[in-house]
């Protein structure tokens, strides 16, 4: 379901991938399994950019104390705590439920004050998963950056950090599809002082090539998996079901 809706933030307004998913997630044949999910598909919605871009702030730190930024994209980390969570996904809600709940009608949007699951305690585990995900996006750039051979201009930390910082704002800036635009010019800004800018760009170039092929192969894969597990009759234990 990630991966076939995943194509879809490239549409302009930079939301129809969590549109595709809240849908999804919701339907009563889905994977919650509810006909009354909507808080619980809205606040899975909600949490997975919200952890992924506290992950990736927090591999800012990577680059070292001296500036002091590294202090300050290591705070939002006490976002995650129990006690500003709820309070968190509530402004979320207003801000993006709305528009995430285009097909709703007249549903009320109540994730804070319905049952959801929220975690009892730190969400250590999403954590960790984002921060892997982001690294492992970080590997695809650090790839670009070796092509061009650039690695020995800037220590790693510091490519980690300028990475991480880019894509959190290419992920958060609304309106932004896929990022584009928002990644290649945080990133000029950052680094644009120690690399020389025609290299940089076309590390940022070269990166958005990849990784824009690399979700298209993996959104043709999810689908080719989907249509090979249609129902063709099969029945019982053996019989894979669709989601």
């Amino acid at each position: 379901m990630y991966l076939d809706t995943n194509l879809r933030k490239f549409l302009p307004g930079g939301i129809w991938h969590l549109t595709s998913r809240l849908a999804l997630l919701r339907d009563p044949a889905g994977p919650l399994r509810s006909p009354a999910a909507l808080p619980q598909a809205l606040a899975a919605v909600l949490l997975d950019p919200m952890i992924a871009a506290v992950a990736a702030l927090a591999l800012v730190a990577a680059d070292g104390w001296r500036s002091g930024v590294a202090l300050v994209a290591l705070l939002p980390l006490l976002l995650l705590l129990p006690r500003w969570l709820r309070p968190l996904l509530l402004a979320l809600e207003r801000r993006r439920g709305p528009q995430l709940d285009l097909a709703s009608g007249s549903e009320t949007l109540a994730v804070g004050q319905s049952d959801v699951p929220l975690p009892g305690a730190y969400p250590v585990a999403p954590l960790l998963a984002q921060l892997g995900f982001v690294l492992l996006r970080f590997g695809g750039f650090a790839c670009c950056v070796l092509a061009f051979e650039l690695q020995g201009s800037l220590g790693w930390g510091g490519w980690l950090a300028a990475f991480a910082l880019a894509w959190t704002a290419g992920l958060v800036v609304p309106g932004a599809p896929g990022g584009i635009g928002v990644f290649e010019a945080v990133l000029l800004l950052r680094l644009g002082g120690q690399i020389a800018e025609a290299p940089l760009l076309a590390i940022a170039i070269s990166y958005r090539l990849a990784v824009t092929l690399a979700d298209l192969l993996a959104a043709l894969t999810a689908r080719l998996d989907q249509r090979l597990d249609r129902p063709t009759g099969r029945s019982g234990p053996g019989a894979r079901p669709v989601v």
